[in-house]
């Protein structure tokens, strides 16, 4: 029988993961500490939602990862951004909302998502905005190049969904829910050390 490859954990202390849980965090925070600062997470040379080695990590791991991921897509340029730029994996990201359990952002999500790409005619357009932008990025000036995803925000309307994303009480409950959910799941995101000194896992 082959032997279990260990799950790719931090190891911390209680004491570390109290003081870490005790404040608000960002989910770029709660995503820093338990994967991006773990260099077991980091050892794992995956590139594709999905593959062989993306399903090495636990589900925790995977959803902070994906979370965090949305959360920069749409800081940068607002939900229409992700679904242009993650288009082929915005299943992995959407049931990582989901399981994220902060209901509000799943609901609000779930409505643009759904109108998006529930219809074989809205993904065909959005794949299309893609894949002109590609080739026009290789071939055209970077503005000529950048009209095709600028067309995205006419397909998507995602002001509403954006303003309320960027408000301030939205961030202090998506920090709070970032912070639940890291407590919620530690057992498969971190190995409590023994001691009280333990840091690292190098």
């Amino acid at each position: 029988m082959a032997a279990t490859e260990p799950k790719p954990l931090r190891q911390v202390t209680r004491a570390q993961l109290d003081a870490f849980c005790a404040a608000p965090r960002s989910i770029h925070d709660c995503y820093t500490f338990a994967c991006h600062d773990n260099p077991r997470y980091r050892a794992i040379d995956w590139n594709m939602f999905g593959d062989v080695e993306y399903e090495k990590l636990t589900r925790p791991q995977q959803v902070l990862n994906n979370v965090n991921l949305a959360s920069g897509q749409i800081c940068n340029g607002g939900i229409a951004q992700l679904f242009f730029n993650f288009q082929e994996h915005m299943d992995h990201i959407s049931s990582a909302i989901e399981a994220f359990g902060w209901d509000e952002f799943s609901q609000r999500f779930h409505k643009l998502f759904g109108e998006a790409f529930t219809t074989p005619a809205m993904i065909g357009k959005i794949g299309d905005l893609q894949s002109n932008f590609q080739a026009a990025a290789h071939t055209k000036p970077w503005d000529e190049a950048a009209t095709h995803f600028q067309m995205v925000y006419e397909l998507v309307d995602g002001e509403a969904f954006d303003d309320w994303f960027y408000d301030e009480e939205t961030e202090a409950k998506f920090a709070a829910a970032a912070v639940g959910y890291v407590k919620a799941n530690a057992g498969d995101l971190f190995q409590i050390a023994a001691a009280e000194d333990g840091g690292l896992s190098q």
